[in-house]
C-alpha cells in the first residue's frame, strides 16, 4: 500500500541539499556494502567496513531530515515485526553469559535494524530504486572483478599478488591446485551469499532494461566465476535462483520442457550442494568414514555436522533467550584434509545461531519477520509488470540468500540482507511514480540461467 500522500508532499517540499544529501550518502553506503578489506578499520579488534561509517553519517542526515520536516517517517507493517526482534535481543542481552560481549552485540544488531528502516524511508519511489540497484551493480562489478583477477593470478603463477585480491585458502576443502576467492568479504561464503543476491538483482535489472544486455553478459559471466571459485555451498543458492527465474519468467505464459528441465536441475543441484556441506572427501582410504577407492578417496562428516549438534546443545540449555548475544554457540576444533586445525565458533547455520545465542524468542521472532517478508512476495508472479518482476526478484534472492543458504552458513547479520528486507518491503508498500517514468517491460526470455547472458 502507497504511503501517505501527506508524507510525499513533505519530501517533495524539502527536496533540497540535505534530501539530496541524504540520497546520495545512502547510495554510496550500497555502492560500499561488499567492500569489507582492505579499507576496513580495526576498532576493538572487529573490522569496521566504510559502509558502516557511511551508515552513521547517513542516519545523522536523515534524524536531520525528520526534525526540519523535511522528510517524514514512512510507515510500514514491518516495524513491529523489527520492533519485537529488537526487544528479543535485549532480552538475550540482558541474560547474558557474557554482558560485555552482548552489549557490543546489540550495537552492531540495533545498526543492521537500522539499515532496514533507513532503506524503507529513503526508496521511495522507482527513481530511487533504480539508483540503488545501479548502486549495487557498481559495487557488484568490482566485487567480481577482484575475484576474476584472484583466479587469473593464481593460474599465473602469482599466488602472493593473488592474495591482494581475494585469494584464501582451501578451508574444509581438501588440497589441490585450485584457487579459492573471498574477494573483497572476509570468507568465501559471505562473498557467494552476496552474489546470490546481485545475481537476481542483474536479472531483474536486464529484464526491466534497466541493465543493458551487453553490460550485464559480463556482469553476470564475473558473478558466476566469482561464484564458482568461492566454493561454497552457496553456488547452490545461484542455481536454485537463476533455474526460478528461468522458469517464471520465461518467454511464454506457460514454462516449456526447457524451462522445467533447468529448473528441476537447479532443484537437484541445490539439494546436492547442500548434501555436500555435511561430507568432506579425505584423500586416501581411511579406518574410519565411506571410502570411495576407484576415486582413492574417503568421505568422512564435515565441519558442520559436530558444530550443528554443539550448537542444538547450547539451544537445549539455554532454550528460553539463550546462552546471550553475540557469545560463541558451538566450538569446535576441526582437522582439515590439508592437516590443519580449524578452530569453529560460528554455528553455520540461521536458525541454530539465533536459537543458540537468543534462544525461542529471538528465533520466533526473526521468523515471523522472515514470513511477514515472504509473504509480501507470494507468489510469485509471471506478469509482465513491473512491481511483479521485482517482486520476483527480490523474492528468489530472499529464499536463495536466506532460506536456502542459511542453512549452512549463519548470515542473519548479513548486511546485505538486511537491505533487501528493507527493499522488499519497499516494493510490497508501495513506490511513488510507478509506470510515470518507463513503460512496462515486455517479457523476454529468461536466459540468466547461463553464465555468460543469453
Amino acid at each position: 500500500m502507497p504511503h501517505d500522500r501527506a508524507d510525499v508532499q513533505i519530501q517533495r517540499e524539502g527536496d533540497g541539499i540535505t534530501v539530496r544529501l541524504l540520497d546520495g550518502l545512502y547510495l554510496l553506503l550500497i555502492a560500499t556494502l561488499p567492500i569489507v578489506r582492505p579499507f576496513g578499520v580495526s576498532v576493538a579488534g572487529l573490522v569496521v567496513p566504510v559502509s558502516d561509517l557511511i551508515f552513521v553519517v547517513a542516519a545523522l542526515a536523515w534524524i536531520a531530515d525528520l526534525v526540519s520536516r523535511r522528510r517524514a517517517v514512512r510507515p510500514s507493517r514491518v516495524y513491529p515485526l523489527l520492533a519485537l526482534y529488537f526487544a528479543a535481543l535485549c532480552c538475550s542481552a540482558w541474560f547474558s553469559e557474557s554482558p560485555g560481549r552482548s552489549a557490543l552485540k546489540l550495537v552492531g544488531e540495533t545498526y543492521l535494524i537500522g539499515l532496514a528502516v533507513l532503506t524503507i524511508n529513503v526508496v521511495r519511489s522507482w527513481t530511487m530504486l533504480r539508483r540503488v540497484l545501479q548502486a549495487w551493480m557498481v559495487a557488484t562489478a568490482v566485487t567480481v572483478l577482484s575475484g576474476v583477477l584472484a583466479v587469473l593470478l593464481f593460474y599465473a603463477g602469482q599466488e602472493r599478488l593473488s592474495t591482494v585480491f581475494g585469494l584464501t585458502f582451501l578451508g574444509s576443502l581438501p588440497p589441490g591446485n585450485y584457487p579459492r576467492v573471498q574477494s573483497l568479504f572476509l570468507n568465501v561464503n559471505m562473498l557467494c551469499n552476496y552474489l546470490i543476491v546481485s545475481l537476481m538483482l542483474a536479472l531483474v535489472m536486464r529484464a526491466l532494461g534497466w541493465l543493458t544486455r551487453s553490460r550485464s553478459r559480463w556482469l553476470l559471466a564475473g558473478t558466476w566465476i566469482t561464484g564458482l571459485f568461492t566454493a561454497s555451498a552457496g553456488i547452490g543458492g545461484l542455481l536454485l535462483g537463476a533455474g526460478s527465474w528461468r522458469w517464471l519468467r520465461g518467454s511464454s505464459s506457460r514454462p516449456g520442457i526447457p524451462d522445467r528441465l533447468v529448473f528441476g536441475g537447479s532443484l537437484a543441484a541445490a539439494a546436492a550442494f547442500l548434501a555436500a556441506t555435511t561430507v568432506v572427501p579425505f584423500p586416501g582410504v581411511r579406518d574410519t568414514g565411506f571410502a570411495v577407492p576407484a576415486a582413492n578417496v574417503t568421505l568422512q562428516a564435515g565441519p558442520r555436522v559436530p558444530v550443528w549438534q554443539t550448537a542444538y546443545r547450547t539451544f537445549a540449555e539455554h532454550p528460553l533467550v539463550g546462552q546471550g548475544l553475540g557469545t560463541d554457540v558451538a566450538v569446535v576444533e576441526w582437522v582439515a584434509p590439508a592437516g590443519y586445525t580449524l578452530q569453529l565458533r560460528d554455528a553455520h547455520n540461521v536458525w541454530l545461531s539465533l536459537a543458540g545465542q537468543g534462544g525461542l524468542l529471538a528465533t520466533t521472532a526473526f521468523a515471523l519477520l522472515v514470513a511477514w517478508l515472504c509473504r509480501s512476495v507470494w507468489p510469485l508472479r509471471r506478469g509482465p509488470d513491473r512491481s511483479a518482476l521485482v517482486g520476483t526478484g527480490l523474492g528468489l534472492a530472499l529464499i536463495g540468500a536466506l532460506l536456502y543458504h542459511g542453512l549452512s552458513g549463519a548470515f542473519e547479520d548479513a548486511r546485505h540482507l538486511w537491505v533487501l528486507m528493507g527493499l522488499i518491503a519497499c516494493v510490497a508498500e508501495g513506490l511513488d511514480g510507478a509506470g510515470a517514468e518507463e513503460p512496462t517491460p515486455t517479457p523476454a526470455p529468461a536466459t540468466g540461467f547461463r553464465p555468460p547472458g543469453r
